[in-house]
């Protein structure tokens, strides 16, 4: 629910950036029509770049740093998710986690011959906290 509340919050401001852009189109004068600015800014900033439309000449370049911007922002909307989804299954998952490992050691510890089951080292003593230093 949390990363579906977040990831719905990014596309809204995506959106709002893409309609930013193509204000600042419209204001330019670089395109004609309110639709077409929306359609190039969304298609430069996700970096598509196959709806066929053109800035007119002398502001060819914006369209390029909207490109530059809009995989920025993807990045680093991307980092955010998971930033979110790290702390999310930090806070929610840790006792669970520590519980699961000490019981997987203890059944994996072979009590009787003091060694670990681990393949390739099943004639090295190993001692509760690692191998036996001769």
């Amino acid at each position: 629910m949390l990363i579906g509340m977040i990831g719905l919050s990014l596309a809204v401001l995506h959106g709002i950036e893409a309609a930013l852009w193509a204000e600042a189109y419209l204001l330019l004068g670089a395109l004609d029509t309110p639709a077409e600015a929306m359609l190039f800014s969304i298609d430069s900033m996700t970096t598509r770049g196959a709806s066929g439309l053109t800035l007119h000449q002398h502001w060819q370049e914006m369209g390029a740093l909207e490109g530059v911007a809009g995989v920025l922002m993807f990045g680093i909307s991307t980092a955010y998710m998971f930033f979110v989804m790290q702390l999310y299954f930090l806070v929610s998952a840790p006792v669970i986690s520590r519980r699961r490992m000490h019981v997987e050691l203890e059944n994996a510890w072979d009590h009787d011959h003091g060694l670990w089951p681990v393949p390739g080292l099943e004639h090295r003593e190993f001692h509760r906290f690692g191998p036996v230093h001769e």
